[in-house]
């Protein structure tokens, strides 16, 4: 038997090998040698081995378009490596020198990369040359790679093969080793080393995970874990704080309580946050029982309390959370009066008491912030209950706003004076109808927010703006991207409620702009499945009406709800919910849905009926925009058959009106549909030409201002009008052109309707 020794390939030979196998050009192939040679080393055998891998999982293909091999080069990045491979990464790491296998095992505990001056705080100089004398032997051999001053590992396997030649002893006490020496370096004085405070750290929470404790190092590494937990927060890293804070727990005794109560006591507000944020809310109660428990004042109990009273508003249970709210509140020395003592004149008078005539951004913003901390509390709760009091006891917002202002004039002002402006601008619009005044204010709000640099709610009153004001005054349209943008900024920040009541929102406005239903039914049911694991149960009762309305106009008999865990069965159970809890806010979110699915399925007296639930709700909210279009085209059909036509009339009438106060703010979003609802008007009454013209300019406006569901059903109403005229030939021509607007929106079963309706039109395929 011969042995012939096979050396490692080098990177242009390799590339060499790919370019010839693959037949391609060297520079195509470039980049897929430099990650084929990283996890094979070069060696020839491993090289066809990894590359039929890549065959076999389809991640190097034949494409028949591009003619030519073709690969996602981040795919095979992310490939994992034959075992043969692996052993082979063993034996080669056996092969180097001793000192090489110490150094690589000593940096394949920080895992796939470690900073150059780490290394130089973990060694004297007299030691760190030979170190990293080594560390380029390894380099040279392929095993590492250097970026500017950091070392990578060339695999992660590789990194694994090297953490794996110690024995489970020599990693704890290399952990621990790493950690004492880096924990020697730390200054909270000196920036540059406190960048290592959470290397350290990590270090030592993983010796002691495996076994090995410094007693004397305890209540300084509950304190660091303390400290990293808040930096980890601070970069919305929130399962690292989780982690932080259970280690920061475990390394204080069983006198925590009395020897280290601040410090204690902020390891659990850390634990509890951390929960909440990670979604979750059965385990919170692990930390939260205990802090209650053990604080010495409600001010020590306030943010426990609070992430208490956020998990029940994201479980469902709004009414429990705004009981307990206004509790906090009442105990912190504000007290509200009972619902049923809250009228129109007494919310008029409250709102009439507030004078804002004074008000300036820069002086507001130059003046010192409320220094009074039970006064900030008192601010942070009733910012907090405003986003439940939305859905569910409407009346008390304009009291809160009015509350937090005068808070703010006499005492001073904090972030969430802004939200207490943002509701008065809330109680503008809604309560006085003032769109102007509203709008102007809730921009202040926000002005006022980042002028005193308060990230962390400003996706809060971004979402709040955007849901009230902004579709007022600019196209629905631009919306949606501002929406998706709050939805990111509210998942860096932790705010995972506002992230997503953000995408729902998202969502909801690219339905009513008409974007492709197939598109918009992936977005609610990707959406609906990260709630599901966020536990975001309230939005989600919000959320599903839609998905089922988008499906149902899809033609789809599917149950979105399904996919709800098993928190609600179906739309019927959910409505049974919402009745027995009083939560209006879902009430009207169901029968706005089913007012829309039951007019595009001509249901006209269903939607007549789903309507008049709606209608005691209406207080200038973006789903009352389609409330009063829906409401209004159904009454103008049923004028037109039934006996009753002076009642309809009337509420027809009453839509055109309010459209006509509506289209001077926004004539993009308002004005197709004020004209339908004319042309509606002017064909019930018999007015055929003119009403012939009013559905000619509404279909042109829709068209200009890009909803094609409305230009496909001005079409429609179009061609009913030419029917009962006998003039079936233009009617059939409207119909056609319907269908192919339908057919854009994705709604097939709008189109199977319609079909069934006008068996006499023979309509083109849709396309491919």
């Amino acid at each position: 038997v011969t042995k012939l020794r096979v050396d490692p390939v080098s990177l242009k030979d390799t590339n060499k090998m790919l370019s010839t196998v693959l037949r391609l050009p060297l520079r195509l192939t470039r980049y897929l040698t430099i990650v084929v040679h990283s996890k094979t080393l070069g060696n020839p055998f491993h090289i066809k081995a990894f590359l039929q891998s890549l065959v076999n999982e389809k991640l190097l293909t034949y494409s028949l378009v591009e003619r030519r091999f073709v690969w996602d080069i981040l795919a095979v990045k992310a490939a994992s490596i034959h075992k043969d491979i692996v052993g082979f990464l063993r034996r080669k790491l056996l092969s180097l020198p001793r000192s090489v296998q110490e150094s690589l095992k000593v940096i394949s505990c920080f895992g796939s990369q470690v900073d150059t001056d780490i290394i130089e705080i973990l060694y004297s100089s007299e030691t760190l040359q030979s170190f990293m004398e080594d560390l380029k032997c390894a380099v040279n051999e392929s095993i590492l790679e250097t970026r500017g001053r950091v070392y990578y590992f060339t695999h992660d396997s590789i990194q694994q093969a090297a953490y794996e030649l110690m024995s489970l002893e020599e990693q704890r006490e290399c952990h621990c080793y790493i950690g004492s020496e880096l924990l020697k370096n730390i200054s909270a004085s000196r920036e540059p080393t406190f960048l290592f405070m959470f290397d350290a750290v990590d270090q030592l929470n993983i010796s002691k995970a495996m076994g090995v404790t410094v007693p004397a190092l305890a209540q300084v590494l509950s304190s660091l874990n303390s400290r990293a937990g808040d930096r980890s927060m601070e970069v919305g890293d929130f399962v690292t704080a989780l982690s932080y804070s259970e280690f920061g727990i475990s390394y204080l005794d069983e006198s925590k309580w009395t020897s280290n109560y601040e410090l204690c006591l902020h390891l659990y507000e850390i634990g509890c946050v951390a929960c909440y944020v990670n979604g979750q809310y059965d385990k919170i109660h692990l930390f939260l029982d205990e802090l209650l428990e053990n604080a010495r004042c409600l001010e020590d109990t306030l943010k426990g309390h609070y992430v208490r009273i956020q998990s029940l508003g994201v479980l469902g249970k709004v009414s429990e959370a705004i009981d307990k709210s206004f509790d906090i509140i009442r105990q912190l020395g504000q007290s509200f009066p009972p619902l049923e003592e809250i009228t129109p004149e007494l919310l008029h008078s409250e709102l009439a008491s507030i004078s804002l005539d004074d008000f300036s951004l820069d002086q507001i913003v130059a003046a010192p912030k409320l220094p009074d901390t039970k006064k900030c509390w008192i601010m942070k709760y009733m910012n907090n209950v405003m986003t439940y009091l939305v859905f569910l006891r409407q009346q008390y917002l304009p009291l809160l706003a009015v509350r937090m202002i005068m808070l703010s004039q006499k005492y001073g002002y904090c972030n969430e004076s802004a939200v207490g402006l943002s509701a008065y601008a809330h109680a503008q619009l809604h309560h006085l109808r003032n769109v102007d005044e509203g709008f102007r204010w809730s921009k202040n709000a926000i002005l006022l927010l980042e002028g005193f640099k308060a990230k962390e709610l400003l996706p809060r009153l971004m979402c709040f703006h955007h849901s009230h004001f902004t579709f007022w005054k600019e196209p629905i349209q631009s919306s949606c991207e501002l929406f998706l943008e709050v939805h990111r900024q509210g998942l860096l920040i932790g705010d995972v409620e506002i992230a997503s009541i953000s995408r729902t929102n998202f969502g909801i406005r690219c339905f009513v702009c008409g974007h492709e239903l197939t598109v918009v039914g992936k977005e609610f049911a990707s959406h609906a499945i990260d709630m599901v694991q966020l536990k975001q149960l309230r939005h989600l009762s919000l959320h599903l009406p839609y998905q089922q309305l988008i499906l149902k106009l899809m033609g789809i008999d599917k149950n979105p709800y399904a996919a709800s865990a098993g928190v609600f069965v179906d739309e019927d159970s959910l409505l049974q919910h919402a009745v027995s809890t009083k939560e209006s806010g879902l009430l009207h979110t169901i029968y706005f849905t089913r007012l829309f699915l039951a007019y595009w399925f001509e249901r006209y007296e269903e939607a007549a009926e789903m309507a008049a639930c709606y209608r005691g709700a209406t207080a200038m909210r973006f789903s009352d925009v389609y409330h009063a279009l829906y409401e209004g085209l159904t009454a103008f059909c049923l004028a037109r058959s039934s006996v009753d036509e002076p009642k309809w009339m009337v509420l027809g009438e009453n839509a055109i009106a309010t459209y006509r106060s509506w289209v001077k703010h926004s004539s993009w979003n308002f004005e197709n549909k004020l004209l339908l609802l004319e042309a509606e008007h002017l064909f019930a009454k018999g007015e055929t030409e003119a009403a012939k013209e009013k559905y000619e300019t509404s279909i042109e406006s829709a068209r200009r201002h890009r909803f094609v569901h409305e230009e496909g059903l001005a079409m429609e109403l179009l061609g009913r009008l030419y029917r009962d005229s006998g003039r079936l030939e233009e009617a059939k021509e409207q119909i056609a052109l319907a269908h192919v607007c339908y057919d854009k929106w994705g709604a097939k079963g709008v189109l199977d309707r319609l079909g069934a309706s006008w068996p006499e039109v023979s309509f083109l395929p849709p396309d491919p």
